[in-house]
Order: structure tokens, then sequence, then C-alpha cells
């Protein structure tokens, strides 16, 4: 039998041939019927996916094809603790937790395409080889963690990891939390997570809100979703054109590295943010973005970079989808691009195209679409032969932007407070990850470290930027932090 992908691309060029000949003719019903038919078969004769596409796609690691590196698919979660840290006990009984998923406890096996790939459950689990202490001086904490985040997960093992770096009296420190993306996206790995990692001041297990979406107030009708498909395949055609290169990012120019930085920005109180959304009349991400546009602008202005209306620069969108049980691991997301307005000379312009261009992508098929167009790929087993389209299409971003509700009350772990959290991705382009924690939201921003001259400028003018808005609206903040980046020097190697 032959191959996925040569049966449909065979049978494809059969049809459009077909179509040709008999497009003027009484036979084209009989034709349709016919396809019909042929896809049915090929739906029972093709091996079905053991996995979610999502994660398929990513365990089976050719995102950009076959030998093209791609950097580092953990998902670095770190937990901040001013008084007292959890000991290294504590962090496996918490580990062990993790054990009820069948992903947690498995290994990860590839198999020729995505969709042969499984999870191969272990008898015995081995705890030892996923939970690490590290204890040193404070002033190394930074650099260390930087050296743990940029490492890539064995695939020889169950792909997650926990790491706890504390002086020796322990009177502060962090905790690391390492997934790969191919286990879960953000959503299914947060409500996982959660209850087996941290509880209330009572002592309850914690539990991130459930994820909806937001009901329309009005059903859409034929028209109006023929129209939203519509839009959905112009923004497609639109995915072809690379960004503008500026001194923040280069798109259509991703070399593979290692070295990547780690900036936390913020935090920033979460009640500033939705006093200036409710005397803008705006939502909260239109406010979050916005700054974040005129943050690159300010930057790039600061080296020389001409920046007009016709300069394009747009964030990849992260959207995490519901379904019906966000506890079962899995992928379902994908990314939009969305435009910023760098190139507009004041705030409100700029959040002028931010909000058209959400509400093109709220309006429009788009996301359904490429999910649509994912599972098609990776169900015919045509990874390789998309994977350049996919890395021409994803490096024409500017950055990757994705805005994480979290739980908006203090959180412990094993009785000690969690004074702050932030998340890390390492990735082809910048990645901003903004989590909101405890009424504050912090941005984790990680640049190749070649690519971005300087994120701690970058994150504190996005802090700033909010702060003078709310100035000029009249709204009074409380203090605020100045931005983290990880030590720029390498850390001492890390004995696993």
């Amino acid at each position: 039998m032959l191959p996925a992908a040569q049966r449909f691309m065979g049978g494809a060029c059969l049809f459009g041939f077909l179509t040709l000949l008999l497009f003027f003719s009484y036979y084209f019903v009989l034709l349709s019927l016919l396809l019909f038919i042929c896809l049915l078969l090929a739906y029972y004769t093709i091996p079905k996916c053991k996995l979610d596409v999502g994660s398929a796609s990513m365990l089976h690691g050719d995102l950009f094809g076959s030998g093209e590196p791609y950097p580092s698919f953990a998902i670095n979660v770190v937990i901040h603790f001013n008084n007292g840290c959890p000991t290294y006990d504590e962090m496996l009984i918490s580990g062990n937790k993790l054990l009820k998923y069948k992903r947690f406890r498995s290994n990860y096996i590839k198999g020729k395409h995505g969709y042969h790939g499984e999870f191969k459950e272990l008898k015995e689990p081995k705890l030892e080889d996923h939970v690490f202490e590290h204890i040193c001086p404070t002033d190394e904490h930074e650099a260390l963690m930087e050296k743990i985040i940029n490492k890539h997960l064995s695939m020889d093992k169950p792909l997650w990891e926990c790491h706890i770096i504390c002086n020796e009296k322990r009177e502060a420190g962090k905790a690391v939390l390492r997934m790969h993306h191919g286990v879960a996206d953000g959503i299914r790995a947060a409500t996982s997570f959660m209850p087996l990692f941290f509880s209330d001041k009572k002592g309850n297990p914690a539990k991130l809100p459930q994820f909806k979406p937001r009901p329309r107030k009005n059903k859409p009708g034929i028209f109006s979703k023929l129209g939203s498909l519509l839009t959905a395949f112009k923004m497609l055609g639109d995915g072809d054109i690379c960004d503008s290169k500026s001194s923040f990012s280069k798109p259509g120019e991703f070399k593979y590295t290692e070295d990547y930085r780690h900036t936390t920005g913020g935090p920033i109180d979460l009640g500033l943010i939705k006093k200036i959304k409710t005397k803008e009349n705006c939502s909260v991400n239109d406010v979050l973005l916005t700054a974040v546009s005129r943050a690159v602008r300010k930057y790039c202005l600061k080296r020389g970079d001409v920046l007009t209306k016709d300069t394009r620069m747009r964030c990849a969108l992260a959207f995490g989808l519901p379904s019906d049980d966000d506890t079962i691991l899995k992928n379902n997301f994908t990314l939009v691009s969305s435009h910023i307005g760098v190139g507009e000379e004041t705030r409100e312009k700029t959040m002028g195209v931010i909000q058209n261009s959400m509400q093109k992508v709220k309006k429009s098929a788009i996301a359904p679409l490429t999910m649509l167009i994912q599972n098609i790929i990776v169900y015919f087993g045509l990874e390789k032969a998309f994977a350049p389209e996919f890395k021409k299409n994803f490096t024409a971003n500017s950055f990757v932007y994705s805005n994480v509700p979290g739980i908006q009350q203090p959180l412990y772990c094993f009785g000690h407070e969690v004074t702050g959290l932030s998340c890390f991705f390492c990735n082809a382009v910048p990645q901003m990850i903004l989590l909101s924690y405890n009424n504050q939201i912090s941005m984790g921003l990680t640049t190749q470290r070649d690519v971005v001259e300087d994120p701690v400028e970058f994150a504190n003018s996005w802090v700033k930027e909010i702060s003078q808005w709310a100035s000029e609206l009249g709204i009074k903040e409380e203090p605020k932090s100045e931005a983290k980046v990880m030590a720029a020097s390498p850390a001492p190697a890390i004995a696993y």
C-alpha cells in the first residue's frame, strides 16, 4: 500500500484533472459523489492519529523540516518564594501526584509520521530523574535558572522536570516546572498542575477558573458564516508576507541557537489595567498589547529604525480553544497573526489598529480554519511537505504574544507563599507571555541574545508606558518593580 501522503496527493491530482474535463458536464455531481466515497475510504484505511495533532506535531520535532533544528519545546513556569521554599522531598510528593496522568509517566515513542507516535507507559517511573535540587548562593540563582530553561528536555524519559533553586539557609528561592509543549498546551497544563502543586491559605487545592468562550449575542446566519470564512482565507494569504526587520526582531532570518535571555517585566497592578480599560472603553488585552506596541516603537526609534505607517509588524497570537474537559492533557490551540500598529505616531491610532485587527480575528473563522488545515496535514502524514511553508509563515511574524489569565489570590506550596509567577518559552522569534497572578501581571520575555540587544530596557519601557497612560488619565497607581533579566554570562554546568 502506498504511503498516506502519496495516496492523498495522487487522489487530489486525479480529482483536479477530472474536474477540468467535466467542469461543464452533467457528470460533475457524480464526480463529487465519487470524491466523497474516496475520502470516506481513505478515512477508514489510513492509520488514525494516536495523539491529538497539536501534540503529534511538536513531539515529532520536525516543525521546520527534517534535519532542521528547533528551539527547546519546554514550557517553563518559574515560581518565586521570598520567605522560605519547599524541600526536595516535598517536591517529590507533588511530582508523584503528576504520575496520575499517563503522559507524565510515559515515554514518547516516535513514529514514521507524527500520527504514528504514541506514549508508552513505564512500569516504574523514577521521580529522581525528574526532580532536582540546586543549592547555591543567591546571586547565582538567575544564571542557573537561565541554564536550566535553555536546556532541551531529554526524549529518553517522561517529558517533565521540576527544579528547586535555593541558598543554604533556604530563606528564599525559586522552583522551575518544565514540561514539553507536546504533552499539553498552557490551559490544559495549568488546569492539571494547579491542584497538585498549589493550595490556598486554608490548604484547599488551587483550581484554575474554567476556560469558556464568550457567548455571542446574536447567532450568526449563513451569510455571516460565509463572510467570516472568506475573511479567514484573506488572512491566510496575508500570512505569506514577511514583517519588516527591526532592532527588536529579524523576521524571516531565524538562526538556531541555545543562547536565550529570559526577562521578567513588572509586575503591574491588574487593577490599574482595568481602570485604564474602563476609561478607554476597551478590553484588558487592548491595553496590554497597545503598551507592548508603544514599547517596541520606542525601543526601535532609539536605535535609529525608521517606522512609518507602511512598517509591517505583527504578533502571532496564541489562541487556546476550550474543550469539554480541560483536565485531559492535549494541545488544542492555534496561532493567528495580528497587526500591532507600530508605525502609528499616537497611542490612540496604535490601539485603533490593534482593535481593528483583533475584531477581524474574532469575527472570522481563522482559528477553526487553521485548526482544520493542521488536522488535515498531520492526518495525511504531510508534515514534511508543508514544513518549509510553516517555517516561512511562522518566522515572518515579529514575535509571539499570549495573555494568560490566572488565579487572583495568593497561592501556597507546602505552606510557603508564592510571591510571583512567570512563564518562558524559547521560540524561533521573540516570545512574550503575560501572566496574571494575585492581581498582578508580569511579562515573561524570551529573546535570542544576538537579536534583542537590551530586553531589560524594553520590559521597563512596557511598564513605563502603562504608568504614563494611567497618569494621563488621572489614575493613581501603586509603586512598580523594575524588570529583571537572568544573567548575561553563561551559568556553571549542571550535573543531571
